[in-house]
This record gives structure tokens, sequence and C-alpha cells, in this order.
């Protein structure tokens, strides 16, 4: 409502009895985020994203560090199956 202009916020913070600084969070979270020149994605996405980017990134760290184990296991096994 607020983004399109059929309320001031000063209108939707009476109607909905909420405080300025919720009014502006709730804004925040809902308005689009510039990722390219023709894609939008909302705050809110946009922090799923990173969430998932740190997710990723520490699995990935965790691989690496298995990794050494998981190929002499590997070797091994196939050295017996020969």
């Amino acid at each position: 409502m607020y983004n399109i202009g059929n309320k001031s916020f000063t209108e939707l913070e009476g109607e909905y009895d909420v405080s300025k600084a919720t009014m502006s969070r709730w804004i925040k979270k809902i308005s689009p985020v510039n990722v390219f020149e023709t894609e939008t994605i909302t705050m809110k996405e946009y922090q799923a994203l990173q969430k998932k980017i740190r997710e990723l990134e520490l699995e990935n760290e965790i691989l690496k560090k298995l990794q050494p184990y998981l190929q002499k296991n590997y070797r091994r096994s196939y050295e017996l199956h020969q």
C-alpha cells in the first residue's frame, strides 16, 4: 500500500496501530532490491539467499576437510577388490 502510493506512512501507522520503527522495518523487508537491471527481489528473499550461501560455504569447508579421508578410504577399498 505504501509502495504503490495509496496511503501515506502516517495513515498506515494509524490504521495498523504500530510504531514508526515497526512500519519502517516492514517496508524495508518487503521493498524490492535490484539484483540486475531487469530483476528485483525482496529484502526477505535476499536475506534467505545470504543464509543459504553461508550454509553452502560451511558445507563446502566440511567436504574439503573430509576429502583426504574419503580418497584414502576409496583407494584402500579399490585395492582390496583388485
